[in-house]
């Protein structure tokens, strides 16, 4: 729904700042590695306040997130206003008295048609009354792990909390430093602080990445083990048909065709193996993506490409203890106890 690449966060921690929002985007506009500058209460994947918004015409009232933004943040974000308009500078009502919602909140108010409608906004502050001038397209401004909620957006100057500023794609770190030295004009009592907004976004998503890694982990050795223990199954049962393989071979078995009969014997065990932990898997990867509100479908590729890699370890295994066994002498395989 929105484009966080290439966007750096920078904390605005004081009123002094705040009030100096449209000089601090003027002097960071002149520099070359940067494209846009807007300002915003609070940034997607934080924390967001929450409160009932209500549509006059049918009284009907939800939880709606907020958020504070500038006349800039919809192209800093790349938002997509699908219905209406953006706010506007040149409309002072904009920044008082009107609204922009997104499709969530739309439809969860039943409104079939916003645009020009009066909502009421109650805010820690009081009851604020105004009108729908937008329809934002839905996008993800809190983790996956939740459904889209309602948002309302609208012009409070009072609440920015970030600075984001959008970097051109060939930005380096001459940029950073420039953005750094221009900010300290502005403000020299706090040290400069900034993040990316990609970065902050997957902070959400922290747990996931070191159950990721763990599972990694666990895989690896799992396929370390798993393949000793082929290695060492494929070792025995070649050796409790070493006599066999020579009697085979006195009867005229070839070297190929021996191999062929112990690799179709060695793959039953594996299917079998196959047959129970392709169901226990599959239960267990979406027993996980039930945290998730929006899930990816599990392919069946991904299941082919572990049964694939499972036989391939098998094979290996299997193939060379029986190339050992089958071009020994007959006569060292008969003796062979």
């Amino acid at each position: 729904g929105f484009d966080v690449e290439n966007i750096m966060v920078i904390p605005v921690k004081d009123d002094m700042i705040r009030s100096q929002i449209e000089q601090i985007k003027e002097s960071l506009l002149q520099y070359p590695g940067v494209e846009n500058v807007s300002a915003v209460s609070n940034i997607p994947g934080g924390r967001f306040n929450n409160n009932g918004l209500s549509f006059q015409e049918n009284s009907e009232t939800v939880q709606t997130s907020e958020v504070s933004i500038d006349y800039d943040c919809i192209e800093t974000l790349g938002l997509n206003i699908i219905e209406g308009r953006k706010f506007s500078r040149e409309l002072s009502l904009d920044s008082t008295s009107r609204f922009i919602i997104n499709e969530t909140a739309a439809r969860e108010l039943g409104m079939t048609s916003p645009i020009g409608k009066m909502v009421d906004w109650y805010d820690d502050d009081g009851l604020y009354r105004g009108e729908v001038i937008g329809i934002v397209e839905d996008y993800h401004f809190k983790s996956l792990h939740e459904n889209i909620a309602p948002l309302i957006l609208m012009v409070k100057p009072q609440d920015y909390s970030y600075l984001l500023v959008r970097l051109s794609p060939d930005w380096n770190s001459r940029t950073i430093t420039e953005i750094k030295k221009e900010w300290k004009k502005f403000d020299d009592l706090f040290t400069f602080e900034y993040s990316f907004l990609a970065d902050e976004f997957d902070k959400q998503y922290g747990n996931e990445e070191k159950m990721g890694t763990i599972y990694w982990i666990l895989a690896i050795l799992a396929v370390i083990i798993a393949s000793l223990g082929l290695f060492g199954l494929s070792t025995f049962t070649v050796e409790q048909k070493t006599h066999e393989i020579g009697i085979r071979k006195v009867y005229g078995a070839t070297a190929s065709g021996i191999l062929s009969q112990l690799l179709i014997e060695f793959s039953k065990w594996v299917l079998i193996s196959v047959i129970i932990a392709c169901p226990l898997a599959y239960l267990g990867m979406s027993y996980w993506l039930r945290d998730f509100s929006y899930q990816t479908n599990l392919s069946w590729w991904i299941f082919l490409a572990a049964i694939i890699i499972t036989e391939g370890i098998a094979v290996l295994a299997v193939s060379y203890q029986s190339i050992r066994a089958s071009t020994l002498k007959p006569v060292d395989s008969l003796r062979y106890e």
